[in-house]
C-alpha cells in the first residue's frame, strides 16, 4: 500500500497548543500527520506529544539555518534522525540550490544529494523546491534517485490568496523526469478553495493557518485510470472534459498516464528533459541514473507499450 503523502506543515507548535486538537482535525480529515520545523524552540515537546498520541510526525528545515552549508545541514538532520526517528524529512531547498545544469547551484544540489544518501540511507526523504509554472529542469532532480519524494512549493508569498497553477507545476516536474507518484505539491488554503490536489497526494502549508477554520479533506494519491479496448489511459488534457465538478485534473492523471500511448508513438518519450525514440535508449538512460526499465514500465504501461512498438 502506498504511503500517505498528505502532511500538514507546522510553523510553530506554540501556535497550536499542546492538546494537539488542530493536528487531530487534519488527521481526521485524512492527513498522514504533521511536519515540524527543526528550528521550532518547542520541537522536543511537539514530537514527544505526537509520540504519546500515536500520531505520525516528520521534520522540515531550511539550510539557511546553518549558513547553506551542506555538511552542517546533513549533520544536523542526522542528529535529529537519531534522536526522534521521524517518519519523513522534508528538505526545504530554495534559491541557493536552483540553477542551470553545470552551475554552482546545480552542483551544490548534487553534492547535497550525495551527502544525504551516504549519511541517511533508507531514510524517507522529500525535497521541497520552489514551484515553477515555467520549468522544473533547474533543480537537478536526477541527483536524488527514484526513492526521493518531491513536494514542490505551489504557493506564493501570500499563501492565502496567491495560488499558482499546482497542476502545471506537477506537469513540469514530470517533464523533468520525476515519477508522478512521488510528487505531492505543497498547497495552501487558497489552493484548496480552488479544489486542487496532487498526483501522489498533497501537503499543506500550514496547519497554523487553519486554526478555528474548517479543514479540507486530504486529496490522497490519485487513482490510476484503467485503459481499456486498446486505448491509452487519459492524459490531463483528455481528462478535463470528463472530470466532476470541483475535481482536480490531477486526480485523473494515474500512473502510466503521464504520457499517452499516442503521444509516445508519434513523438517519442519525453523524459528527463530529453526525447527517447526507442526502449533501448531509454533503458540505457535509466541505468545511468540507477533505475530500471522494468520498474518504470510497470508504473507507466501505456507509454511503455508505445515505446516498445517504436523499438520494433
Amino acid at each position: 500500500m502506498a504511503k500517505r503523502r498528505d502532511y500538514g506543515y507546522v510553523r510553530s507548535f506554540a501556535s497550536l497548543g499542546s492538546d494537539l486538537d488542530d493536528i487531530r482535525n487534519f488527521v481526521n480529515a485524512g492527513y498522514a500527520g504533521a511536519l515540524f520545523n527543526y528550528d521550532d524552540p518547542q520541537l522536543d515537546q511537539a514530537i514527544r506529544a505526537m509520540q504519546a498520541a500515536g500520531l505520525s510526525y516528520g521534520i522540515w528545515g531550511d539550510p539557511n539555518a546553518v549558513g547553506d552549508n551542506n555538511a552542517a545541514y546533513v549533520a544536523r538532520m542526522q542528529r535529529l534522525q537519531q534522536q526522534y526517528n521521524p517518519e519523513l524529512f522534508a528538505l526545504d531547498l530554495e534559491n541557493s540550490y536552483k540553477g542551470d545544469p553545470g552551475s554552482a547551484n546545480w552542483n551544490k544540489m548534487g553534492e547535497l544529494a550525495r551527502m544525504w544518501q551516504a549519511a541517511m540511507p533508507g531514510v524517507r526523504t522529500a525535497v521541497t523546491p520552489l514551484g515553477s509554472t515555467n520549468s522544473m529542469h533547474n533543480w537537478n532532480a536526477g541527483a536524488w534517485g527514484p526513492n526521493t519524494e518531491w513536494m514542490p512549493q505551489a504557493y506564493g508569498a501570500d499563501s492565502h490568496t496567491q495560488a499558482f497553477d499546482a497542476n502545471k507545476i506537477v506537469q513540469n516536474m514530470i517533464a523533468a523526469g520525476v515519477d508522478p507518484s512521488m510528487i505531492s505539491p505543497i498547497l495552501a488554503d487558497g489552493h484548496y478553495n480552488m479544489g486542487l490536489g496532487g498526483y501522489g497526494g498533497s501537503a499543506m502549508w500550514t496547519i497554523d493557518d487553519f486554526i478555528g477554520k474548517p479543514v479540507p479533506k486530504a486529496s490522497g494519491p490519485a487513482t490510476p485510470p484503467q485503459a481499456s479496448g486498446g486505448s491509452a489511459a487519459p492524459t490531463t488534457s483528455t481528462s478535463r472534459s470528463t472530470q466532476g465538478k470541483g475535481r482536480s485534473p490531477l486526480t485523473f492523471l494515474g500512473q502510466g498516464a503521464s504520457q499517452s500511448a499516442q503521444r509516445v508513438e508519434n513523438k517519442g518519450l519525453q523524459w528527463f528533459g530529453k526525447t527517447f525514440g526507442t526502449q533501448q535508449a531509454f533503458a540505457k538512460e535509466l541505468q545511468k541514473r540507477g533505475q530500471t526499465y522494468s520498474a518504470w514500465a510497470a508504473n507507466h504501461q501505456p507509454a511503455a507499450q508505445a515505446l516498445k512498438q517504436r523499438s520494433k
